[in-house]
């Protein structure tokens, strides 16, 4: 906590909102409750802390917020990570305190990597992901070279429990979006096998 925790909530101090920062001392558990309270306000700084907590525990450095909770009633914040290790690599994180995550939740943070030059998207739900929501993003991995991460209100408790799970979670997202690539691979290399050729059937050819 000294020498790793301390130094880190006081540079991020600098940045984000002191309450936030005061929320981050508490247990992951904890901030989940915060995140259930009557207290829109206090529901909201949970929310964007609960984000923040999240991606330090992937070593993410914190580069901006653009949607607060307090600006939605404490449901939603969006907030950019980076990472400079080797290259560049932009993370944007949704966060949201909802029953269902619909498939318009993704489909923005989809669009906004364009303007926020993302390669990562994470968006996290208090409740459930909605199948179409699912679809959506593996339909976007295959086409594209974006990373999506559907996080549910089940993943948050199995992280609260014990942090380093996410790791776990992240682990499957990435073999899934590698199998998603694959697979598209491999269906355009089938597809070039099968086509015709423009030769067939023209004069002078071999082909029947």
């Amino acid at each position: 906590m000294a020498e790793i925790v301390e130094p880190q909530l006081r540079r991020l101090a600098l940045w984000a909102d002191p309450r936030v920062v005061a929320l981050l001392r508490q247990p992951l558990g904890a901030i989940l409750s915060d995140v259930d309270s009557s207290d829109r306000d206090l529901a909201g700084l949970a929310l964007e802390a609960l984000a923040f907590k999240l991606m330090r525990i992937l070593d993410m450095d914190y580069a901006g917020t653009r949607l607060r909770g307090a600006q939605t009633g404490g449901v939603e914040v969006g907030l950019i990570f980076q990472s400079n290790r080797l290259v560049l690599s932009r993370w944007q994180i949704q966060c949201k305190n909802s029953a269902r995550m619909s498939i318009d939740d993704v489909a923005k943070e989809v669009g906004l990597t364009h303007l926020l030059k993302g390669k990562a998207i994470i968006v996290v739900t208090t409740g459930t992901v909605d199948a179409q929501a699912r679809r959506y993003a593996s339909r976007v991995m295959a086409d594209s070279d974006l990373a999506i991460v559907l996080i549910d209100g089940r993943n948050l408790k199995t992280i609260a429990r014990s942090p380093t799970r996410i790791v776990d979670i992240f682990e499957r997202e990435a073999r899934h979006a590698m199998e998603l690539k694959k697979l598209d691979e491999v269906a355009g290399q089938k597809s070039r096998r099968s086509a015709p050729s423009l030769l067939d059937g023209a004069p002078g050819s071999d082909r029947t």
